[in-house]
């Protein structure tokens, strides 16, 4: 240390104190679990939202409401092709539920990092899955993603549900350290997972699921679904294509 001129000693010192700032994240992280009263990790109520004081600085917030919804979509969409509309007509034809949580600063309502959970109920959920998280570029290091799954996890817990992640290849890796392995049950993959590119994993501790076999009628709701969803992306793109006829038409009779 001695030997390092001024400019490396200085270098060498905000890089120690970045990593007490780290650890203490961390540390805060498991603090805030264990301090968390059985109420504050329920699921908010639909179209309502919850928050958590993290620190001075930063508040961890939950549930369904318009406003959260929005801000957590904005950073998860800047990775992933996410329809939250689609989405919430999808899920909620098969009765599960979109449920979002996001971190942010107190002065400041852009997320700093977000997460996308799907449940089968709001109150007494059976079944969680990890759909989307994103951290954004300026917070990532400071244990937010940490925070968020974890709070999901402890959540779950207390209410003795199965968690599960979809989980694409390259992050298989970031999922093994909350102690999710591959689903090896096929019923419960074909159910759950809903993307050709991802994996299923799912937690050892969850329960076992008997899956019951969807009747003809259940089926054709399935297809029906589908079938709405797809006429209305098909829908949209015809009218946005007609926007652009009509812009084009428009330039052409200016110019």
């Amino acid at each position: 240390y001695l030997e390092m001129n001024e400019e490396e000693q200085v270098s060498q010192i905000v890089h120690a104190l970045e990593g007490l700032v780290v650890s203490e994240e961390t540390l805060e992280v498991n603090n805030l679990l264990s301090c968390l009263a059985p109420e504050q990790r329920c699921f908010a109520s639909w179209g309502t939202c919850s928050s958590i004081s993290i620190s001075s600085e930063r508040v961890l917030e939950h549930g369904t409401s318009p406003g959260l919804v929005s801000q957590a979509s904005e950073l998860i969409q800047k990775d992933f092709s996410m329809d939250t509309e689609r989405d919430h007509v999808k899920y909620f034809c098969r009765n599960k539920y979109t449920y979002y949580a996001i971190i942010r600063r107190v002065d400041c309502p852009k997320a700093d990092c977000a997460i996308r959970v799907i449940l089968d109920d709001l109150k007494n959920p059976r079944i969680i899955v990890l759909d989307y998280i994103r951290t954004r570029s300026k917070a990532k290091g400071l244990g937010f993603g940490t925070m968020l799954v974890k709070f999901v996890l402890a959540g779950a817990a207390s209410l003795h549900a199965n968690v599960y992640v979809t989980s694409t290849i390259e992050a298989i890796s970031y999922w093994i350290k909350f102690g999710f392995l591959q689903e090896t049950d096929h019923d419960t993959d074909d159910r759950l997972n809903e993307f050709s590119d991802c994996t299923l994993l799912s937690l050892p501790s969850n329960k076992k699921i008997g899956w019951p076999s969807l009747t003809q009628s259940q089926e054709a709701t399935e297809t029906l679904i589908e079938e709405l969803l797809e006429s209305s992306e098909s829908s949209d793109s015809d009218t946005e294509s007609d926007s652009e006829d009509s812009e084009s038409d428009a330039i052409w009779i200016l110019e």
